[in-house]
C-alpha cells in the first residue's frame, strides 16, 4: 500500500519502480473498459473521447521525481 491507495492521489515518486496500482503522470490516453473508478473521477479533464478512453494527467517531472497517480485502490468517500 502506498499512501492508502485512494484512487486519484498524485504524489510525487523518486523510485525507479513505479508502486503497483499506481502510474505516471505522462498523459496517457487509457480505456475507460477496465478503468472504470478512475475514469469516473477524472472523466475527459485531461483528454479522451469520454466514450472509449480518457486521458491521465500529464505532470513535468522534477529532475529525478515525477508524479504519479493512483488508478486502482480504495474510492474516495463523497461524502
Amino acid at each position: 500500500m502506498y499512501f492508502n491507495d485512494f484512487i486519484g492521489t498524485m504524489t510525487l515518486c523518486t523510485d525507479v519502480k513505479t508502486p503497483e496500482n499506481w502510474l505516471d503522470c505522462d498523459g496517457k490516453i487509457m480505456p475507460i473498459q477496465g478503468n472504470e473508478a478512475i475514469f469516473s473521477l477524472l472523466e475527459t479533464r485531461y483528454g479522451g473521447d469520454g466514450y472509449k478512453d480518457f486521458a491521465l494527467p500529464k505532470v513535468p517531472n522534477l529532475g529525478n521525481a515525477r508524479y504519479i497517480i493512483c488508478v486502482k485502490g480504495d474510492f474516495p468517500s463523497r461524502s
